[in-house]
């Protein structure tokens, strides 16, 4: 994968502070996605800003992430009229996925904290 332009960064930053704005505000007025407190934590744009992915992760997780991320995509068309206000040639269409990397890092912090708990016990049964 080739290394994001400074374009495309400064495109993903000015997207994502753009479309976290339009959830806060709840554009779409979707229960969903007001229940289920979402948060924008990425976004990839493709080269040419014709598509962007974004990647949302949620606070609430007594939601269905797939019916979140099933709601942001049916209003996809309200949060890519959001960012009309960017001054860039072309608004990307927007996919909106769920971003499993908080959960990753949870479990692997939780395997940690196991194992640093069995060698507590282990180095008190030295003593």
């Amino acid at each position: 994968m080739k290394p994001q332009t400074d374009r495309q960064v400064r495109v993903n930053e000015l997207m994502k502070a753009e479309i976290a704005t339009a959830l806060t505000r709840n554009d779409s007025g979707n229960q969903i996605v007001t229940k289920a407190m979402v948060s924008v934590t990425g976004i990839d744009v493709a080269p040419n800003l014709r598509n962007a992915t974004v990647y949302v992760s949620t606070l609430n997780s007594s939601v269905d992430h797939a019916d979140v991320i099933k709601a942001l995509n049916s209003d996809a068309y309200l949060y890519q009229k959001a960012l009309g206000r960017l001054r860039i040639k072309y608004i990307p269409k927007l996919k909106f996925v769920f971003d499993e990397s908080y959960i990753t890092a949870q479990s692997a912090n939780e395997r940690i904290r196991n194992l640093s708990g069995l060698d507590k016990e282990e180095t008190s049964e030295v003593s």
